[in-house]
C-alpha cells in the first residue's frame, strides 16, 4: 500500500492516497465480514430447524371397498 502512494511526489497527495487506500481497504474488510456473517447466520438457520418426527401409530380411516360386480352402497338400499 505504501509503495503505491510512494509514487506521488508531494506529502498532501501522499496522505490523500494512504487515507483512500485505508478507507478501501476497511470498507472492503467490513463487505467480507458481514457476507461471513450472513453465511454463518444462513447455515445455523438451516441447521437447526425443528422437525417433528412422524407418528408411531399411524391410523387409516376405516374405507369401504366393493369387489367387481357388487352395486355401489346407494344402489343396494
Amino acid at each position: 500500500m505504501s509503495f503505491i502512494c510512494s509514487s506521488f511526489p508531494n506529502l498532501n497527495s501522499r496522505r490523500r492516497c494512504l487515507n483512500h487506500m485505508s478507507s478501501h481497504v476497511a470498507k472492503a474488510i467490513a463487505r467480507y465480514s458481514a457476507s461471513a456473517l450472513d453465511l454463518s447466520t444462513t447455515s445455523c438457520f438451516l441447521l437447526f430447524q425443528d422437525i417433528r418426527l412422524p407418528p408411531i401409530k399411524t391410523q387409516y380411516p376405516e374405507v369401504e371397498r366393493l369387489s367387481v360386480g357388487e352395486p355401489a352402497q346407494s344402489a343396494s338400499v
